[in-house]
């Protein structure tokens, strides 16, 4: 039995002005009670450490609201611990003031 690779998008980024925002796409899979992170073929993604990213539903769990919080774990431990903050690098923003 092929189980469906599911798709789900993730604020990174609150947009904010002419800014867009950010997103990440994530991938999923419900196999019975267990959510599990996949690559676009449905096969399980794993960090530099083998941590594959898992969880279990429960009573009432929402599986895309778990696979949205599983994609940013896995993002975060892609990035490293020594990763520059989020928008580090981008133009900064002066506001024009007028007296």
């Amino acid at each position: 039995m092929t189980t469906a690779v599911r798709t789900v998008f993730v604020q990174i980024e609150a947009p904010k002005g002419s800014y867009e925002g950010r997103a990440i796409e994530g991938c999923y899979i419900v196999d019975s009670d267990m959510v599990t992170l996949t690559n676009r073929r449905g096969e399980p993604v794993h960090d530099d450490n083998g941590k594959k990213y898992t969880q279990k539903l429960g009573d009432g769990d929402n599986p895309k609201q778990i696979a949205a919080r599983l994609t940013k774990q896995f993002r975060n431990a892609l990035r490293g611990n020594n990763a520059a903050p989020i928008g580090w690098n981008k133009p900064l923003s002066y506001p024009k003031i007028s007296f």
